[in-house]
């Protein structure tokens, strides 16, 4: 019975798309302007006022959003066409694309930009998924993995640990105080972490590991799609020597060690932001000043790429 149970639920999972399950038949479409404007959407006429925008709700359909929007006095009908979501996509990975029948003939399968821009001062009048617009009070919350990370390290009394690896995570709030710029405060931890792919091995004999937790404050710039930073980072790094007497190991030179610093230095965050929600970048943290570790003034590093969620909240 209980096999015959679960092999149901199979089914029945596999037979409801990605799409049905995460998207709702509606959604919203922001629109920024340069200035404020007038803009006809249905029977709804809607000014951008404040701040510059105004947001609409749409039905999902595979046909594309019509507006109007004013110019000069005159009004240009735009058109913003519909696309698979990225729900609908997500059923070749959990439903080995089955789902994806399922969701065929369903509105929930499609999807309208989050953000639209208007630049009223080009000619003739287009639109733009990445634009200057005002985004000013706007409020982000955003979750990375810090997926390849560059260490170099000085520990107290032995010689400077440079290596390579993989893994973080970090979560981050971004609030726009200009149209233009941000503050973001993250905090994250990564490691070195010798494989790509989050699967278990075992170490034999020394093994060397490196690790960082961090707090960064940064005020940061937004140019079309391009995000540029600088501000302050706070880190907490460590450096180990570990002995795994396994396989026949050969005996240890040393014994197993841990040393931490506690540093503060600097943060450049760089990255392209590769869809609404998405960004890539690569982040720059170098740390100088050390609190409980000789010598106090010591250079170390922390290079990351870094991929990027990020959810509007407002």
């Amino acid at each position: 019975m209980k096999v015959k149970i679960i092999f149901v639920s199979l089914v029945g999972l596999l037979c409801t798309g990605c799409a049905t399950l995460l998207n709702r038949p509606v959604t919203n479409i922001t629109l920024h302007t340069s200035k404020p404007t007038t803009i006809v959407y249905q029977s709804d006429t809607l000014n951008t006022e404040h701040h510059d925008r105004c947001t609409i709700l749409v039905n999902r359909s595979p046909e594309p959003v019509q507006l109007s929007v004013e110019q000069d006095s005159l009004y240009h009908s735009i058109r913003i066409p519909s696309k698979n979501s990225l729900a609908y996509y997500l059923n070749i990975v959990y439903t080995a694309g089955l789902g994806m029948l399922a969701d065929k003939d369903r509105p929930e399968r499609y999807a309208y930009p989050r953000q639209v821009y208007f630049n009223l001062a080009e000619t003739p009048l287009a639109y733009s998924r990445h634009g200057r617009g005002n985004r000013q009070n706007q409020r982000y919350v955003r979750v990375s993995v810090p997926y390849v990370n560059h260490f170099k390290l000085a520990p107290a009394n032995e010689p400077d640990k440079i290596n390579t690896g993989f893994w973080g995570i970090s979560l981050g709030l971004d609030h726009y105080y200009s149209p233009q710029q941000y503050l973001n405060l993250t905090v994250g931890a990564v490691t070195d972490f010798d494989a790509p792919f989050l699967l278990p091995y075992e170490r034999v004999g020394e093994h060397e590991s490196m690790f960082s937790v961090y707090f960064n404050v940064s005020n940061n710039y937004q140019i079309s799609r391009f995000h540029l930073g600088y501000g302050l980072s706070y880190a907490i790094n460590t450096w180990n020597l570990r002995y795994h007497d396994r396989q026949n190991a050969p005996p240890p030179n040393r014994e197993p060690v841990t040393k931490t610093s506690h540093a503060l230095g600097a943060v450049v965050p760089a990255y392209v932001q590769l869809g609404e929600q998405l960004m890539i970048g690569v982040v720059y943290r170098p740390t100088f000043l050390r609190f409980n570790t000789n010598p106090t003034l010591a250079y170390e590093h922390l290079v990351s790429l870094d991929f990027v969620w990020r959810v509007h909240i407002n």
